[in-house]
C-alpha cells in the first residue's frame, strides 16, 4: 500500500512538472513583480560595442526602461530568457553570482518557469534552488534581482504578461493574458 501511494505521488509530480514547464510559451513578455507590482527592465545602458554586462533591474510601468522579454524553449521543459525590442542583440537572463543580469558575452542560461499558484511563478535555476528574488529600493538604480533560496515569499513571485497576442491591445501594459 505505502508503496502504491509513493508510486502515485511520484507519478503525480512528474505529471505536474510537465503542467508547470507548459504554463510558459515561447513569445513576447512583460515580467511583472508581484509584490511591488514593478516590472523587469534594463538601464540605462551605455551604448557601446560589445555591449556590457547589466544587472536587471526593477521599474514602474511607464519607465522606458522595462523590458519586452523574449521567451524560447529550450531542453527538458527550461526556457531562454532573452531582451527583444530596442535592446542590444543577444542580451540574454544569465546570473552572475547571485545576481541576475543580462549579458550579450555569456552563453544563454536555461531557466524554470515553476508555477506558484493564482497566475504567479517563480524563476528559477533549474534543479537548484536558487530563484529570483526582487528588491524594489527607493529608485530603480537601487533594486535588484537576486538569486536566493526559495522560500515562498511574495518577493519571489513574477507574472508572465503575454505581449505577442493576436488581439493585444495597444496600451502594452492592459494584463490581457499572463501565466
Amino acid at each position: 500500500m505505502l508503496k502504491s501511494a509513493t508510486s502515485f505521488l511520484a507519478l503525480s509530480l512528474i505529471a505536474l512538472q510537465v503542467v508547470v514547464a507548459q504554463t510558459i510559451q515561447k513569445g513576447i513578455y512583460l515580467i511583472q513583480d508581484t509584490d511591488s507590482g514593478k516590472f523587469l527592465g534594463i538601464g540605462p545602458t551605455p551604448h557601446i560595442y560589445p555591449p556590457i554586462d547589466t544587472p536587471v533591474r526593477l521599474f514602474n510601468e511607464r519607465d522606458p526602461f522595462v523590458q519586452h522579454w523574449r521567451v524560447e524553449e529550450a531542453k527538458d521543459g527550461a526556457v531562454i530568457i532573452s531582451a527583444a525590442g530596442s535592446s542590444p542583440q543577444g542580451y540574454n537572463i544569465v546570473s552572475k553570482g547571485d545576481y541576475v543580469f543580462v549579458s550579450a558575452q555569456k552563453e544563454p542560461e536555461l531557466w524554470a518557469v515553476e508555477s506558484a499558484g493564482q497566475g504567479e511563478v517563480q524563476i528559477k535555476l533549474p534543479f537548484n534552488d536558487k530563484v529570483f528574488t526582487s528588491y524594489p529600493g527607493s529608485s530603480p538604480l537601487d533594486s535588484k534581482i537576486l538569486l536566493e533560496p526559495a522560500q515562498g515569499s511574495r518577493n519571489q513571485r513574477y507574472r508572465f504578461v503575454r505581449l505577442d497576442r493576436e488581439l493585444y491591445h495597444g496600451n502594452r501594459f492592459y494584463n490581457q493574458e499572463s501565466c
